[in-house]
Order: structure tokens, then C-alpha cells, then sequence
């Protein structure tokens, strides 16, 4: 959001500055297709970071199964419902960070359980945590 921003302002003054308006003021025109363009991902960024606190998302991960949390509901998944647990490859080239996919599956659901580490604040202690439980798994 900050980088968008930050664009949004850059450009703003260096229109004025090349307009020369008067008295060292700088002047936005809202009609301009790359404010408009700037301010719709200033909004959107922001408005995406807000529902993100709002929410306060959060995964714990014990010896004993995993649990997702949110401000309105709270999910247990036990170490007995879990049939199958994937850790994806790390991507050759890494961009940011290490971008891998845990796949779960479940005895009570059809379809995988699956989470991205890299959208967690500290993925690598979030990867560690997943694969001790893993393991753990494995272990009869």
C-alpha cells in the first residue's frame, strides 16, 4: 500500500512541478487516468489490509492436531482426522522467500486443506512447525 502511495505522490508533485503552478502548490487533477488508476490501488490495498487485521487470522500448530482462528470462529482440526499431510518442493528460483504449498487431507473432507506458508508472517518457523507434525504422523 505504502509503495502505491508513495507513486501516487511522486507523480503528483512532479505533474505540478512540470505544469509550473503558482506559488510552489501542488495541484491533483482527478481526471488524470493514472491518479485515478494509483488511487483505486491505494483503496484497494488499504481496504484489503484492513479486512486483514480485522479478521486477526491466526494457525496454531501442537503436538496434537492443528487450529485456525479467526475473530468470529475457531476450528480444530485433531491429529486423528489427518490422512495425509504434503509439503511442496521449494520454487528454483525464489523471488520471496520460500514459496511452498502444505496440502492436508482429511478422513471428513472430500477436497485438500491447503496453506500457503508464504502468506504467514514467519513461514520458515510456520514450515519447521508443519513438518515436525508430519513426522509425527509418520510415526506409528
Amino acid at each position: 500500500m505504502s509503495l502505491y502511495a508513495a507513486a501516487l505522490i511522486l507523480y503528483a508533485v512532479m505533474r505540478s512541478m512540470m505544469l509550473g503552478s503558482p506559488e510552489g502548490t501542488v495541484s491533483v487533477s482527478l481526471t488524470d487516468p493514472l491518479v485515478l488508476l494509483l488511487g483505486v490501488f491505494v483503496i484497494g490495498s488499504a481496504l484489503t489490509l484492513f479486512a486483514n487485521w480485522y479478521s486477526r487470522r491466526t494457525v496454531i500448530i501442537t503436538k496434537d492436531g492443528i487450529r485456525f482462528r479467526n475473530r468470529f470462529r475457531e476450528r480444530t482440526i485433531p491429529r486423528s482426522d489427518i490422512a495425509q499431510m504434503l509439503i511442496g518442493g521449494e520454487k528454483r528460483f525464489k523471488v520471496r522467500g520460500a514459496y511452498r504449498v502444505v496440502k492436508i487431507r482429511l478422513h471428513s473432507r472430500r477436497r485438500w486443506l491447503r496453506i500457503r506458508t508464504s502468506s504467514f508472517y514467519d513461514e520458515h518457523l510456520m514450515l519447521e512447525a508443519l513438518e515436525s507434525l508430519k513426522s509425527s504422523l509418520q510415526k506409528p
